[in-house]
């Protein structure tokens, strides 16, 4: 089990990035939580399998058409030691 912090930058607040990301993170298989930053950024702490992130940051990159339209992307992935770990579920702060 491995757990990443993904920032997301850009326009990314208000064109439906974190509903968006709980779609992809439920499909995946992955817990955790995405939330606004103060900074307009997006923070995403994501918990599963090496095989599981990989797939759910793919299609981050590829991001939906909202996501294309206001320019968003990844900034930086950190892998996290797992002090946050035994997620139940993907939610949306």
């Amino acid at each position: 089990m491995r757990t990443v912090e993904i920032i997301i930058q850009g326009r990314v607040q208000k064109v439906g990035m974190r509903n968006f990301i709980r779609r992809l993170a439920t499909r995946h298989g992955i817990t955790g939580y995405v939330e606004n930053l103060d900074d307009g950024s997006v923070r995403v702490v994501a918990q599963g399998s090496k095989a599981q992130l990989n797939a759910f940051l793919a299609k981050i990159e590829k991001g939906s058409i909202s996501i294309k339209l206001s320019g968003g992307n990844i900034k930086r992935v950190t892998e996290r030691p797992s002090m946050e770990h035994g997620f139940m579920d993907f939610e949306k702060r």
